[in-house]
């Protein structure tokens, strides 16, 4: 496993967690083989993340953000990402997981939480694995930007880049999966479809969204944006 830069594979993983625009299939798929090199120990990957990140704009910078980071951590620190233990924990149990997935905030998600419930996990381990926690965090940061303007009044695209203040590329990936699992709406759709989203098929509705499409909340995403105070409701209704 000496071939893998360890700060490097960090800060690639960092930059897919919090990553708020779309990639291409192709692009996508040259992410996943980099996992499944890694997964079959071929260490020599740095030529391909390059390429990668050659490739796409704002993938490099959050690349160049987290790495710069990186790098300012303590002298403690940044060795213990060199000790023996912790090299093949990184590649093998959460770089390949990320870089396969289909949605690579989700599995960072996924893989932040299983190592925080690991009780003797090492030191550099659980230390990345805080990091994956807050790069995800801050892109369900933009998620609720946009639920909670969409919340105060219908808005388009467009009108969401003003009020939120992303930018187009930004947005449409957004509303795009927020659309997906039935969190947003036309203005112009039914009723029982915004209260009950999941008896409309996404895929095919979801290509009738332009940038002049104005947007609501439906009932699910109103409960997404507040599930304590969603709770709070139906104990109070008991």
């Amino acid at each position: 496993m000496n071939g893998v830069d360890p700060l490097r594979l960090q800060a690639f993983l960092l930059a897919l967690s919090q990553l708020d625009v779309a990639l291409s299939k192709d692009l996508h798929q040259s992410i996943q083989m980099i996992g499944v090199a890694l997964a079959s120990d071929q260490t020599n990957v740095e030529p391909q993340i390059e390429a990668v990140l050659q490739q796409h704009y704002r993938l490099r910078e959050l690349y160049d953000e987290a790495y710069e980071k990186l790098k300012q951590q303590p002298p403690d620190q940044q060795q213990s990402a060199l000790k023996p233990d912790y090299l093949p924990l990184l590649t093998h149990e959460m770089a390949v997981p990320i870089l396969v997935a289909e949605d690579f905030p989700n599995a960072a998600r996924e893989v932040a939480k299983q190592a925080q419930q690991v009780p003797d996990l090492p030191y550099a381990a659980r230390w990345f694995s805080l990091s994956l926690q807050r790069a995800v965090e801050n892109g369900d940061a933009k998620t609720f930007a946009v639920l909670k303007a969409l919340e105060k009044r219908p808005l388009s695209v467009k009108g969401l880049v003003y009020v939120v203040g992303l930018t187009m590329d930004q947005i449409w990936p957004i509303v795009q999966s927020l659309w997906q699992k039935g969190y947003i709406d036309r203005v112009t759709t039914n009723i029982i479809y915004k209260i009950f989203p999941m008896l409309k098929d996404r895929q095919i509705t979801g290509q009738s969204i332009d940038a002049e499409t104005y947007l609501t909340l439906t009932a699910r995403g109103h409960f997404y944006l507040h599930p304590v105070l969603s709770l709070g409701s139906q104990k109070d209704r008991r």
